[in-house]
Parts: structure tokens; C-alpha cells; sequence
């Protein structure tokens, strides 16, 4: 990254770029120094944007589901079936944690304390939506409830291949047909739960 090259305004967003490369390529949020060296200024720029590490650490943990957003919404904006636009999503965002497992953790982890800021829970609440707005689309009569119980065995599924727990039996199904037996297991619930609100 180079300095030189911001104009006013984005440094902001320089910062959180590399905080979220160096949490990819590293597993961990750079220093106060080397995050402000990435980024090529004074070791206190930073501080203008962000008061302390904390408030740093919250800002990607909403950046991350900002981008979890874009995946599933790029993903799903060519399909206009909704039961494919929902398979889609749902792969999007599996494939979203599994390429960047340290940004899943930061944003799941710790007990989900980050999600008590105001900025992460609202990005938060937008990513989830487009769950909850896939599966209204299906014509589920209770889209609130389905896509809850949707998202619990996707993320249990995405946080089984971001952590690389293994089955406890050695012929279980390989992780990509897991994947793909656990997303079309949702898919079906929320077709029998649309056809049961006909």
C-alpha cells in the first residue's frame, strides 16, 4: 500500500485492509506499528481512525461481515429460482469461512462479545438478513425460525471445516461431500416447510 496514492477520507479503509490481510496471511491483527507501516504512515495515523486496538478489532469484525454480505449477495444476484438462490447463498457462505477462517473466528469467537458493539451487530443483522430474506423467499410461512435453524447447521458446519475437527470415524464422508450433504439437507427442510405453508 502507499500513502501517497490515499486521497482524504480512506485511510480509514486502508487501515482495515490491511488489518484484514494481515489477519488472513497471519491468523492475527497486525501491531499498532507494523499496521501503520503496512499502510506506509506515522505510527500515530492510525489513531485518528481508530482510538485504541479495541476499537480497530471491532472495525474489521464489521468490515468481515460486510464482506460476508457482498459473497452472498454476489453470488446469489444471477439466480432468480429461490430455492437455487438460497443453495447459492448458503455455499457462499461456507466457502467465505472456509478461505478465511481467522475472520470467521474473529467474528464468531470470544464468546460473541464483539457482537455487542453497535456497528459489528448491525453488520451482523445485515448478513444474517440476506439469510432470512432467501428463506421468506421460498414462501416459508415462518422465515424467522427456518433460517435460524438453517444457519445452525451451516455454521456448525463452517466452523467443523474453519477449525479442521475431523469426524470421530474414519469412513465418514470426505469434507467436500459433507459440505454439499449439509447444504442440500437445508435446502430440502426449507422446501418441506414452504410446500407445509401452501
Amino acid at each position: 500500500m502507499n500513502a501517497r496514492a490515499y486521497h482524504h477520507g480512506d485511510l480509514r479503509e486502508a487501515l482495515l485492509d490491511a488489518a484484514l490481510a494481515s489477519l488472513d496471511t497471519d491468523g492475527q491483527l497486525p501491531s499498532w506499528r507494523a499496521l501503520a507501516r503496512a499502510c506506509e504512515v506515522s505510527h500515530t495515523a492510525p489513531y485518528r481512525h481508530f482510538s485504541n486496538f479495541d476499537a480497530l478489532q471491532t472495525a474489521v469484525a464489521a468490515a468481515c461481515f460486510r464482506r460476508l454480505t457482498a459473497a452472498v449477495r454476489a453470488a446469489t444476484a444471477p439466480l432468480f429460482e429461490p430455492l437455487a438462490r438460497l443453495e447459492a447463498g448458503l455455499g457462499a457462505y461456507l466457502r467465505f469461512g472456509v478461505t478465511h477462517p481467522s475472520w470467521y473466528e474473529l467474528m464468531f469467537g470470544r464468546k460473541h462479545t464483539l457482537l455487542r458493539d453497535a456497528d459489528v451487530n448491525e453488520a451482523s443483522q445485515e448478513a444474517y438478513g440476506t439469510l432470512v430474506e432467501a428463506v421468506a423467499a421460498c414462501g416459508v410461512a415462518d422465515p424467522g425460525t427456518v433460517a435460524f435453524a438453517v444457519w445452525s447447521a451451516l455454521h456448525g458446519l463452517t466452523d467443523i471445516a474453519t477449525t479442521g475437527i475431523e469426524p470421530p470415524r474414519t469412513d465418514t464422508p470426505g469434507r467436500a461431500e459433507l459440505a454439499a450433504s449439509v447444504i442440500a439437507m437445508c435446502v430440502e427442510y426449507v422446501e418441506r416447510r414452504a410446500a407445509s405453508a401452501r
